[in-house]
């Protein structure tokens, strides 16, 4: 008995040591052009805290995207900023917060508004008839 007692406080005093997020914003719209930032912040949780970002489950290194993408982080939060957004940073953005103890994960949907892009030139056609057909 002494020793399930024993296993139960362990388990209970580890759960607290494991980071834990608070909540964040499930969805974002924003406009092409702008900058976002997006937070991450450690409820509870015994220090020190390892933070990563990821988009679409890829991690994002700012070593090789540093002109678009910003992470800061401090002992208990971190943020990701991105610049100039555009129609391809629609995505799912990841911020993952790990210690000794585990692990907690938190997701935000990123949906940019913005006209379409094209990928081809338009030529001007001058003309007195000008029919499109199939």
């Amino acid at each position: 008995m002494y020793i399930i007692f024993i296993f139960f406080v362990y388990m209970v005093s580890a759960s607290n040591l494991a980071p834990k997020l608070s909540e964040s914003i499930a969805q974002r719209s924003q406009d092409a052009g702008t900058r976002l930032k997006i937070f991450c912040a450690v409820q509870k949780g015994q220090k020190p805290f390892e933070f990563e970002w990821y988009k679409n489950d890829q991690l994002i290194s700012t070593k090789y995207h540093n002109h678009k993408y910003q992470i800061d982080s401090d002992d208990d939060t971190s943020h990701l900023a991105i610049t100039n957004l555009d129609l391809n940073d629609s995505a799912n953005y990841s911020c993952t917060v790990r210690n000794d103890h585990g692990s907690d994960l938190q997701t935000t949907i990123l949906i940019v508004k913005g006209l379409p892009m094209f990928f081809f030139d338009f030529k001007t056609i001058c003309g007195a008839l000008f029919v499109i057909s199939k």
